[in-house]
């Protein structure tokens, strides 16, 4: 029994530990008073599982890992100097792992995304391969404008700002390409989705959750 309830403590301890972390990423202010308490014994001991306030209850009460992981994966190694208006993670590093491929320096890059999917938008494709005219991409984003109006993201200036700058885009191409091209290769679509309160674009791909973070 004792074993167990050492087991149990210890566990209770790593999360609460965990939630201290986390309140210093969040609010670096208190980094003086927690970062004293997460690395106390004497302090850390007082955490007891057989207390009234247990170090169970404190676990669970304490707040864990804020946000999502994303993993990059790419073909060679990171340089800072590349600059995308979009950047593609996954929530898995299986999805990063195709991407990397097996080339001589490709690698995973794990970052921490925040509350990503709070302000992340789904365009609603099924498939960021298909291929498609610009307008049926600016059909979509138009609809999320309309949206994020509507539920007051955006007031009515930025909205109508934002369609017209969307209705300069149609007509400048009649040709076929994959959707996650036009996306890329669209600097002032992301500005758009940016400007109408968006962080991110939302997919599924092949059964994992990417988010394309908006630069």
């Amino acid at each position: 029994m004792a074993g167990l309830l050492d087991v149990i403590k210890e566990k209770a301890k790593q999360q609460y530990q965990q939630g201290l972390l986390n309140q210093i990423l969040t609010n670096p202010a208190s980094i003086g008073t927690e970062l004293s308490q997460l690395f106390d014994p004497q302090y850390m001991s007082q955490v007891n599982p057989m207390s009234q306030e247990s170090a169970m209850d404190v676990a669970l009460s304490a707040p864990m890992m804020a946000g999502t992981i994303g993993y990059r994966g790419l073909t060679k190694p990171y340089d800072a100097s590349v600059k995308n208006n979009i950047e593609w993670f996954s929530e898995t590093p299986e999805l990063a792992n195709v991407y990397s491929g097996s080339n001589i320096g490709s690698n995973i890059i794990k970052k921490e995304l925040g509350d990503v999917n709070k302000n992340a938008v789904d365009l609603g494709f099924r498939d960021y391969k298909t291929e498609v005219k610009l307008d049926d991409v600016l059909d979509r984003v138009e609809k999320r404008v309309i949206d994020a109006f509507n539920n007051k993201k955006i007031d009515k200036a930025t909205g109508l700002n934002n369609l017209d700058e969307l209705e300069k885009l149609r007509n400048e191409s009649s040709e076929f390409k994959q959707v996650h091209q036009w996306l890329s290769g669209q600097d002032k679509i992301s500005e758009i989705l940016k400007k109408s309160g968006y962080d991110a674009l939302s997919h599924i791909e092949n059964g994992y959750q990417t988010y394309g973070i908006l630069k």
